[in-house]
């Protein structure tokens, strides 16, 4: 008896204690309209620092320098907003990371420092019955959210 009431309360606890993974569905203070990147419940990137968003490569080319490519933690969450919507999550990792997780990634690398981009790319995983994960990069509220502000392209 007194194992398994180890083995409860071990299990309980193990089970309690693991880290959460949610998209935030309230928006976080200081968003603005339009395309917004959010990590750890601030705002690192909106649609004022963004020149153009490159749809076709899903890049994005910002005005000047800006501290997101710099300040940037690695191995983070992301969620990007379109009009103050939640739309996806994914993660933020250096080029060199050895993680693979399925879905949006951004990935950190030194020369996207000089180039002003940020590229966000989508691994896809296909199961043992041929499924493969949806891209949510292509959701309709984002391109609607980049044309109110003129930085959609193609």
């Amino acid at each position: 008896m007194k194992t398994i009431k180890l083995f409860l309360f071990l299990s309980i606890f193990l089970l309690m204690s693991c880290e959460k993974n949610e998209i935030k569905l309230e928006p976080v203070d200081g968003m603005t309209e339009g395309f917004c990147i959010v990590v750890n419940d601030e705002v690192v990137l909106n649609h004022t620092a963004i020149d153009y968003y490159d749809f076709s490569e899903h890049t994005i080319y910002l005005k000047d320098a800006d501290s997101f490519l710099e300040d940037t933690i690695w191995s983070e969450t992301f969620t990007v907003y379109a009009n103050m919507d939640s739309i996806y999550s994914g993660y933020i990792l250096s080029s060199v990371s050895s993680f693979l997780p399925e879905g949006p990634v951004i990935r950190t690398d030194p020369w996207l420092r000089e180039n002003n981009t940020i590229p966000i790319g989508c691994i896809f995983i296909t199961d043992a019955s041929g499924n493969t994960n949806i891209d949510p990069r292509g959701d309709e509220k984002i391109i609607k959210a980049l044309r109110k502000y003129n930085q959609f392209h193609e």
